[in-house]
């Protein structure tokens, strides 16, 4: 998470994969993996993690929202 908050996209990808490989029931994960797999302009992941994120919390406000832009 650290790293998804100083910015480095790559080592946040590869940390927040991992957990939502291990652990896939946190919103927050999908909901970063989402954001930050459309920085990549990968649109199609983007979309997959942000609709998981609804699917565990479709109360996620940013999370819609995100789905929305992308």
């Amino acid at each position: 998470m650290r790293s998804f908050e100083r910015g480095d996209d790559e080592a946040a990808l590869a940390h927040l994969t991992e957990l939502a490989r291990t652990r896939d029931g946190f919103a927050d994960v999908h909901y970063m993996l989402g954001v930050l797999h459309e920085r990549r302009d990968d649109i199609g992941n983007a979309s997959r993690c942000l609709t998981r994120a609804l699917r565990i919390n479709p109360h996620y406000a940013e999370a819609l929202l995100a789905l929305a832009a992308v």
